[in-house]
């Protein structure tokens, strides 16, 4: 019975369930046969939530809550994609309602009492299953009375303890109006309150306040009545004596107090508060305060007086080190923060100030720093007194303390023992013995062949690592080696991990290293290893569970994973990361069962795209820079795991009354590309048609295709380092345009309306390079809503009629946008954006569609789209005399500068606003350009910051006009990140 358990436990970690073991006879031997069966998987999950929403309930937003709400059951659920369910049905069947009352108890908690909860289970085949999960959350119940259960007596009013509840409640909008606002009763909100009326409570004296709420669910009303009990425990009041009131405040005093925190105000806390006080008046200047305190009970409450003596007050005038001869003075002050008050102080008007606490942790990093040079011996002395004198006499700085016959100074002095220099002067390698059956024994002695070997790749590590010569081993047939190394301890801390590393990359997976150290004389010391388990193994079977539409060699392929194969930690880590990185999977887990001399592997994988196909529908209306708006109706099918191989194919459509869109795309992961080239690199090809109504070109028609290969690579957020992404492409792009350009012909009623066809082509090579780093504060990666960091782009195109284009020239581009957080709710951003054309075979400019324009929402803000650089067109109106029509037209050049910076202040909530100045200059020649070219914009904005990014309402004027421009200014309306 109990192997069996064991058996059912190893074949349930591979996703399988024992059925039955039977016994059968083979070859003359007798052999167990088990019967397994897949345990089904949960392929995903859909959460569907019916709410009956009136007409103010979509006003309000309360949709969004919903949505909300769904990920937030979703997150809460333990059934999830690529769980696995019970094998047995009346285990899954318990499994479901235990889910079903995980969730109902959620909703309750979010004020939907009447919530119903219905969790069903669509299986597919065997192994694979759905999980649908469908919530009717029924009206949310809303705060009712607040009945305080023994009213009159209390410290608190009725009125103020009434307050404390049903505050403010989460508005997703809450300027310039509330909106969205969840005036739901939820247990985490009713928590909050509560503890916030624990929190008055303990600031009007009363730190043991306990206070208990019960509530009653009125179904006829849909509202929550809360009664409140306090027992608010003994009295204490708090009295502070003997302090410079205009110094130190009580209330300051009191805000160092710890009964809060603790809820208590016993003599251990009287104590802590004491300390915490003492703490911040030196660190204040008062190095010699004193806190006592007393306690007076009587009737209704006890007094705590606080008995202060400060002292004078006393700034660093001088710190000074004995005895170090191996670090200057200057090398040991830049490790300590204990500084003189000196000039560049002064100049701040704040003294440094010094604690005890302080002074011990400035001498433990003059301990480590001697530990870090070998002296591990090293020991260090802190005096500090009013007078220099007073540092080598205890009595003497006392008698000058009580007689204040001092300069009001204090001066500090490190005695310092450096020591003797400490040497690693032997390395031992104990080997287990094979003949002990527990694996426990170990000896330095080398028995054979293979633990020679051992040794001697372990101590030629070991001797890289320390950087030092290890002697020759006196003794072969010992694992010792013999040195004269200075015994730097993070070198000798480091080396374990050495070992380990070495015994990994050779298969040695399960074995440990422990390693100790032992003084052999007054300057030596010894260092020996502990190696257990150094049984090598090998890859065996792998078993893959959770790949629904991946190949299996795909996966295969990327892990490396093949039997018989040393089982190193590189080709554990390494394939792993691969897969990870075809993005295709949102987890990857691999699980080794230990065989003889054999690690078989589960791999289970979490697919990202569970369909085989999706189909996306979309409408609306979109506008830009206050033109009309376009009416779109689009449509794409996405086949992003075609084959089982990583293939992603984009079928779309669009179709408004400005714009008629089609493309398509493929794109081959250069996972697979790597199986048929020498090189790594994602391949893309993708073709289109548009035909477009545009300002700049009036109706125009582009078709194009573009051939395009990439590399990527990623650095997560480790190591107090900042996430980044980079990327550099080649990618190769045929455009051919057709627009109709209307000739310059006189104005007038009889005048004909002359067009003449017009076509374009271009054929351009262009090289890309990406470096994105813009992220969270925490250091993650977040494009979209970035808090940190920097984005650097650049990229050359070259044009040639070999490139079966009609016109030659050169595109060089970069741009920069860089963030910088000042404090919690401030934010700078600047842009940086330069491109410069320079037209080749004789041209002077570049051809019309490829010139750079600048204006609008995108670039600099105030001015129309594409007109920060303008050309005026005048022309006789006949048959009048004297009479012109004016045009302006939107006029490009070969070079674009534009630059941005922007200053964004959080408001409440997701809300903020932002102060912002845009500039930028379009010329064909630098030396034909000036000054009085560069065109600013100013102006506010009113943002909202969403996850996905910010939705930004912006209001611009141009500060250096033109014939043309609108000298009022213009509304901009924008979403996510400008100069993407």
């Amino acid at each position: 019975m109990e192997g069996r358990l064991e058996i059912a436990k190893l074949v349930d970690t591979m996703g399988y369930h024992l059925v039955a073991v039977e016994a059968a006879a083979r070859n003359g031997a007798t052999v167990a046969v088990l019967q397994v069966e897949p345990k089904p998987l949960i392929r995903s999950v859909q959460v569907t939530t019916q709410v009956d929403l009136g007409f103010w309930d979509i006003v309000l937003l309360k949709p969004f809550r919903t949505v909300l709400l769904d990920d937030e059951v979703a997150r809460r659920m333990r059934l999830r994609s690529g769980t696995y369910l019970p094998w047995a049905s009346a285990a899954r069947i318990c499994e479901q309602q235990r889910e079903e009352g995980r969730i109902l108890e959620y909703l309750h908690d979010e004020g939907f009492i009447e919530a119903q909860v219905k969790l069903d289970i669509d299986f597919e085949g065997a192994s694979a299953a759905r999980a649908r999960l469908q919530l009717k959350l029924g009206p949310a119940y809303r705060l009712g009375r607040i009945i305080v259960t023994q009213p009159g007596g209390l410290a608190l009013s009725e009125k103020e303890i009434r307050a404390h509840f049903g505050r403010e409640r989460d508005c997703l909008l809450t300027v310039p109006v509330r909106a969205g606002c969840d005036d739901r009763f939820t247990h985490s909100q009713h928590n909050a309150e509560k503890k916030q009326l624990e929190e008055s409570y303990r600031r009007r004296g009363f730190p043991s306040v306990r206070i208990d709420t019960t509530t009653d669910f009125k179904r006829r009303t849909k509202t929550v009545d809360v009664y409140v009990r306090i027992d608010e425990r003994r009295h204490i009041d708090v009295v502070f004596e003997g302090h410079d009131p205009d110094r130190f405040t009580d209330d300051k005093l009191r805000s160092l107090l710890t009964f809060s925190e603790a809820g208590s105000a016993d003599d251990v806390e009287a104590n802590a508060s004491a300390a915490a006080i003492t703490t911040y008046l030196q660190g204040r200047g008062y190095f010699e305060a004193r806190v006592t305190w007393k306690r007076e009970r009587f009737r209704n409450l006890d007094q705590l007086v606080f008995r202060i003596s400060a002292g004078k007050s006393r700034r660093v005038s001088r710190v000074e080190f004995e005895g170090n001869h191996k670090r200057t003075d200057e090398q040991l002050t830049e490790l300590i923060a204990t500084r003189p008050y000196g000039s560049v102080v002064r100049l701040l008007g704040n003294a440094p100030p010094v604690t005890a606490q302080q002074l011990e942790h400035d001498a433990d990093r003059i301990l480590r720093e001697y530990r870090r040079l070998g002296y591990r011996d090293a020991k260090i002395e802190i005096a500090a007194g009013p007078t220099p004198q007073s540092l080598s006499s205890l009595s003497l700085g006392l008698a000058q303390i009580a007689t204040s016959r001092s300069d009001g100074g204090m001066y500090v002095r490190f005695t310092i023992d450096e020591g003797n220099l400490t040497f690693l002067r032997t390395i031992e390698v104990a080997l287990p013995i094979n003949e002990d059956p527990s694996g426990s024994a170990e000896d330095i002695s080398l028995t054979t062949d293979e633990s020679k070997q051992l040794c001697d790749q372990i101590l030629s590590d070991l001797q890289k690592k320390l950087n030092a010569p290890l002697a020759t081993r006196r003794d072969p047939s010992q694992c010792v080696a013999t040195a004269e190394i200075t015994y730097l301890e993070e070198e000798v801390e480091a080396a374990a991990d050495v070992v380990r590393d070495l015994l990994r990359s050779q298969g040695r997976s399960n074995s440990s290293v422990e390693m100790e150290t032992r003084r052999t004389d007054r300057t030596g010391f010894a260092l020996r290893f502990r190696l257990r388990h150094l049984q090598p193994r090998r890859m065996g079977r792998v078993i893959l569970r959770g790949n629904f539409r991946t190949d299996r060699d795909v996966i295969l392929g990327e892990l490396g994973f093949k039997e018989g194969l040393p089982l190193t930690a590189n080709l554990s880590s390494e394939g792993q990361s691969r897969l990870r990185a075809t993005g295709l999977f949102d987890a990857v887990n691999v699980t080794y069962i230990d065989g003889d001399g054999v690690s078989h592997a589960v791999v289970h994988v979490e697919e990202r795209f569970d369909a085989r196909a999706q189909l996306d529908l979309e409408g609306g209306a979109s506008y830009l820079n206050g033109n009309d708006p376009n009416l779109f109706l689009k449509g794409r099918v996405s086949l992003p795991n075609l084959g089982g191989r990583g293939i992603k194919l984009d079928l779309a459509a669009t179709l408004g009354t400005e714009l008629t869109f089609i493309d398509a795309s493929v794109r081959v992961p250069r996972f697979l590309v790597r199986r048929w080239l020498p090189l790594a690199f994602d391949a893309e090809l993708s073709t289109f048609w548009r035909q477009q109504d545009t300002d700049r070109f009036g109706s125009l028609l582009t078709k194009g295709l573009t051939v395009a290969s990439s590399r990527s690579w990623q650095r997560n957020n480790t190591g107090g380092r900042a996430a980044r992404a980079l990327s550099t492409g080649l990618r190769y792009d045929f455009r051919l345009r057709d627009r109709q350009v209307e000739t310059i012909r006189p104005a007038g009623p009889g005048a004909a309306d002359n067009r003449i066809p017009v076509t374009t082509r271009a054929g351009a090579l262009a090289l890309t390079f990406d470096w994105e780093q813009r992220v969270k504060r925490s250091g993650a990666l977040s494009p979209l809503a970035p808090e940190d960091g920097f984005r650097l782009q650049a990229s050359i195109s070259f044009a040639s009629p070999y490139l079966l284009g009609q016109d030659t020239f050169l595109k060089l581009g970069g741009s920069a946008q860089v963030y910088w957080p000042l404090g919690e709710r401030v934010l700078v951003r600047t842009d940086l954006r330069y491109d410069h054309g320079i037209p080749l075979g004789g041209e002077v400019v570049l051809p019309e569609v490829e010139r750079f324009f600048a204006g609008g929402d995108s670039t600099v803000r105030g001015y129309d789209e594409d007109r920060l650089a303008t050309e005026i067109v005048e022309q006789e109106v006949p048959p009048f005399t004297g009479v012109k029509q004016v045009r302006v037209l939107a006029a490009g050049g070969n070079i674009r500068a534009i630059g941005s910076i922007d200053s964004q202040v959080l408001i409440a909530g997701p809300m903020a606003a932002a102060l912002f100045l845009d500039a930028g200059v379009i010329t064909n020649d630098w030396r034909a350009a000036s000054l009085g070219d560069v065109r600013p914009g100013t102006g506010m904005a009113l943002r909202a910051l969403l996850p996905v990014g910010a939705i930004s309402l912006e209001y611009a004027i141009p500060l250096r006009t033109k014939l043309g421009d609108d000298p009022r200014g213009r509304i901009h309306f924008g979403f996510a990140m400008r100069f993407d």
